[in-house]
């Protein structure tokens, strides 16, 4: 709960700093990116963070589960990436 708060706190400092320094332009195209991001790593993880919490204790072999999990994210963040940028005209031209 304390690394929240400082998160939080920090960040806030952080945006207040940064809005004194860049046009607002340059400040909300670095948020949308940042969200973007964001947007594209929860869609890449696909719930494979509560099926290793859950399942990962019970297997046999939970090597080879790991490395599934890290190689399916990895194959799947890159995809959604891709497809991204190949979109990115149609969704959001300002951050070509």
């Amino acid at each position: 709960m304390a690394n929240t708060a400082v998160t939080a706190s920090l960040g806030f400092v952080f945006v207040i700093i940064v809005t004194r320094f860049y046009t607002d332009e340059d400040v909300g195209l670095a948020n949308a990116i940042i969200n973007a991001i964001g947007l594209i790593s929860v869609f890449s993880v696909l719930g494979l963070d509560s099926l290793m919490v859950r399942y990962l204790p019970k297997t046999e072999k939970p090597m080879d589960m790991i490395n599934f999990s890290f190689s399916i994210t990895t194959i799947i963040s890159l995809i959604v990436a891709g497809i991204f940028v190949l979109g990115i005209h149609t969704w959001s031209p300002r951050l070509n």
